[in-house]
């Protein structure tokens, strides 16, 4: 059923964060779910010269649990570090969740390594009770803390806090720019990113492990008669490990910036003051919210006001969970705020009155992700997207050719021309030292044309992405002319000797009145995506000597320090939820020398153990030792990593 929903929570954060209910423990403990069997080849034992380590401290349990009602049939719980001003519990390295209705109903249980969980598809009742306990590294469990929340059904959509675009992604078509007027254009590494709805969300899917997805809605953001604007997103986009940026800029660009990687990052200042990037165009204005909070950077003649007062830290986020992050602008600067609460603020006021938005999606490096987006809005003056649609376009050749370099025979076929009104090929190049994009140009058979980049700056730093625009001459357009274009390359000035990268073409094309747009298969919008199954922690080991420094080679006779880490965060990012622990074992050279039980109180969740060991009993040369990690649930596959050495 299509959803009429959310942004009415958009414009009023603060009022939802006081429908936030704690309760104090007056009920019974919600009974845990049996615990599946420990394999039994997970039991205590240390082989001759091994030390096994012993647990501290119990865990202690959050000192408070707060449940926020964030969308339908949905609560956001958060505790310790995930609330502001929270500390995290001591000895925790995880979390047991469950949770049930009042007073009677549906219930569950999750395991998490971060402090804070998303709760979906809840039944619409009075209310949930939600109970966490803290889990040290060997599985013992705290006390409960509580909290509760109502979970209702949908709520309106209230498009009257967002004139300028209010989008709710209900529809499959959001951002499927094969529609003549579609809302939003997505450019990604071709083959790594593709978006979906999804359950009423966006999905983007990063599938390479490296990707950077960019969302650039189609009509631009104008400031309001005193020169305030907002920009909302709600998304899970900026859990751990990820970001999220949203930048504005003075024109249709797709790309901007040098990837989230070369943004000025170590050092640079988190409030009062933005970071100019000289991989950003002259005006750009971008936010970045990561682990370490929420960053402003600009391009270069961005005007720079007094330096507001700085903010407190973000509070963490959890894998998965949605946030409310809202950019402020007005007279004093620019605000960045997560669910309300102000976590970054700078000095800057815009040099335009007219910005294009692109909201970007940066994964977890080297890990497939799914991100989701449940709303987009940004106020001002309505205005329409273009009457267009785009075509995905390879030139002959996937990089810039040099000025007198050969053209392959390769190019496209004119039929989406024929109904063209108007068209353009835009693409996105990269900036090299040495090679002039100001003197682009697209080749199309024996005619050469400009290509334009569309903003008014070239960003001089090595790695910068430009996006480029050449509008097509009147004979490549109607039912008259060729039934195919070729070649199709792009060249310039300086570009024979230097690789210069084409990140993504398409055509943006104008059909003519009366005439109906020639069906095309969508690119870049899939099949709802299909959670992947539980996993364990991601599991690692390496080898340390005395001074727990890491160490490849050993002196015969040395003792050793095996330090086995279980990766709570990582796990969450490859399943679709965390899978208990049930144990590990150590081998050195096929030969069992530890074992490690996790589960005292129920399945571990994550960890770092330190095993000592005497190498008396080895000979010189090479030796491995293997990390095997066990769930409590059988049926899950053992996980197993090996770290090679040698002793000298």
């Amino acid at each position: 059923m299509q959803r009429t929903r959310l942004l009415a929570w958009l414009g009023a954060i603060m009022v939802l964060a006081t429908a936030v209910i704690a309760l104090r423990h007056t009920q019974p403990p919600i009974a845990p779910a049996p615990a599946a069997p420990t394999p039994s080849g997970v039991a205590r034992f240390a082989a001759d010269g091994v030390v096994l380590p012993e647990p501290g401290g119990p865990p202690a349990a959050p000192a408070v649990v707060e449940a926020f009602r964030t969308g339908p049939e949905r609560l956001r719980v958060a505790w310790g570090t995930a609330l502001p001003g929270g500390t995290a519990p001591g000895n925790a390295v995880g979390y047991d969740v469950r949770w049930s209705a009042v007073p009677l109903g549906p219930s569950g249980s999750l395991l998490v390594a971060a402090p804070e969980v998303e709760l979906n598809g809840l039944p619409a009742v009075s209310a949930y009770r939600v109970e966490v306990r803290s889990v040290d590294a060997f599985g013992r469990r705290s006390a409960p803390a509580a909290a509760a929340a109502p979970v209702a059904a949908d709520q309106a959509l209230d498009r009257r806090q967002f004139g300028g675009l209010a989008e709710p992604f209900d529809g499959p078509f959001s951002v499927d720019t094969s529609v003549v007027g579609a809302r939003w254009h997505l450019s990604g590494y071709p083959g790594c990113t593709s978006a979906a709805a999804d359950r009423g969300m966006l999905s983007i899917n990063l599938q390479c492990g490296a990707d950077l997805a960019v969302l650039r809605a189609r009509s631009p953001m104008r400031l309001e008669p005193g020169g305030g604007g907002r920009i909302v997103v709600v998304t899970d986009a900026a859990g751990p490990t990820a970001a999220l940026t949203v930048d504005l800029v003075p024109g249709a660009a797709d790309l901007i910036g040098a990837g989230l990687a070369a943004s000025p990052a170590p050092g640079s200042p988190r409030n009062g003051t933005a970071v100019v990037d000289p991989a950003l165009p002259d005006g750009a204005l971008r936010v970045v919210i990561d682990d370490g909070g929420a960053r402003v950077l600009t391009g270069p003649g961005v005007p720079q006001l007094p330096a507001p007062q700085a903010t407190p830290p973000a509070p963490a986020r959890g894998v998965g969970v949605l946030h409310v992050f809202e950019v402020a602008i007005d007279g004093s600067g620019l605000r960045v705020l997560q669910d309300g609460l102000p976590i970054a603020a700078a000095g800057v006021a815009p040099p335009w009155t007219k910005a294009n938005v692109l909201i970007g999606i940066g994964g977890p490096p080297g890990r497939q992700a799914r991100v989701r987006l449940d709303a987009v809005g940004f106020t001002g003056p309505p205005s329409q997207a273009p009457p267009s649609y785009v075509h995905p376009v390879v030139p002959a050749t996937q990089r810039v050719l040099g000025v007198h370099e050969d053209a392959p025979g390769i190019g496209i076929s004119r039929q989406q021309l024929a109904s063209a009104a108007s068209a353009r090929l835009v693409a996105t190049v990269t900036v090299v030292p040495g090679v002039d994009l100001g003197g682009l140009v697209l080749q199309h058979g024996d005619v050469v044309i400009p290509a334009r980049p569309v903003l008014a700056s070239v960003p001089s730093l090595a790695g910068a992405d430009v996006t480029v625009a050449a509008d097509l001459p009147a004979d490549l357009l109607g039912p008259d002319g060729p039934a195919a274009v070729s070649p199709l390359v792009l060249r310039a000035p300086g570009a024979d000797t230097a690789s210069v990268p084409v990140m993504g073409s398409y055509l943006e094309i104008e059909p003519r009145q009366g005439v109906n747009v020639p069906p095309q298969v969508t690119t870049g919008v899939n099949e709802p995506h299909q959670p992947p199954p539980s996993a364990l922690p991601q599991p690692s080991v390496r080898l340390l000597d005395t001074d727990t420094r890491e160490v490849t080679t050993a002196t015969a006779g040395a003792r050793l320090l095996v330090e086995v880490s279980l990766d709570g965060v990582g796990g969450q990012l490859d399943g679709s939820t965390l899978a208990g622990v049930a144990g590990f074992q150590l081998w050195m050279d096929n030969r069992m020398v530890a074992g490690v039980p996790t589960a005292a109180d129920g399945p571990g969740v994550a960890g770092v153990y330190l095993v000592a060991l005497s190498t008396r009993s080895l000979g010189r040369g090479a030796h491995f030792v293997e990390l095997r990690l066990f769930g409590v649930d059988p049926a899950l596959k053992p996980v197993s990593v090996l770290a090679s050495w040698q002793l000298s």
